[in-house]
């Protein structure tokens, strides 16, 4: 690793950090939009609560489960790219300002990111071999840069100064 690592500087690693991490973002994005998003799924899932709820049946309007799942999907699209706006809000202030905070948020994402897909990809990777790689690889992508922010440690006074 300390050979891939040398071939950065300090700047060039956050710029390739951030490339890695809005990879990973949108791989792990659209895998969870897919999930969730799955009309199918949403159908089965809304029979089972008619079911145990006969009585609501007969009372809800003809366009209720269109609706509803046009909602959520809305709602979830709407999250997704919160989440994402936000990161790339916090990408830009760890490369443009050097900002402790958004190192920290960046160093936490990582270390949580990384170990947590790399298991969730080894344990998918023999009953759904292609989404065991895809988080395989998104592990490996936030574990190159959680391995790397030790790699590259900014002096102290890059941050903010500290009002005395």
């Amino acid at each position: 690793m300390d050979k891939i690592y040398s071939q950065f500087t300090l700047q060039s690693f956050k710029k390739a950090a951030v490339v890695a991490m809005t990879v990973g973002d949108l791989a792990l994005f659209i895998y969870i939009y897919l999930m969730f998003s799955n009309k199918e799924v949403y159908t089965k899932s809304l029979d089972i609560v008619l079911q145990a709820m006969p009585e609501a049946r007969g009372q809800l309007p003809p366009d209720f489960a269109l609706e509803l799942y046009s909602l959520m999907t809305n709602a979830l699209i709407t999250m997704l790219v919160g989440v994402f706006l936000y990161h790339a809000f916090v990408h830009v202030l760890w490369i443009k300002k050097n900002i402790g905070f958004a190192r920290g948020y960046v160093a936490l994402y990582a270390w949580v990111a990384g170990p947590l897909c790399t298991l969730s990809g080894l344990t998918d990777l023999f009953r759904k071999p292609l989404i065991g790689i895809l988080f395989l690889f998104i592990g490996a992508l936030f574990l190159f840069v959680a391995l790397g922010l030790s790699q590259f440690p900014e002096p102290r006074s890059n941050y903010r100064k500290e009002e005395k």
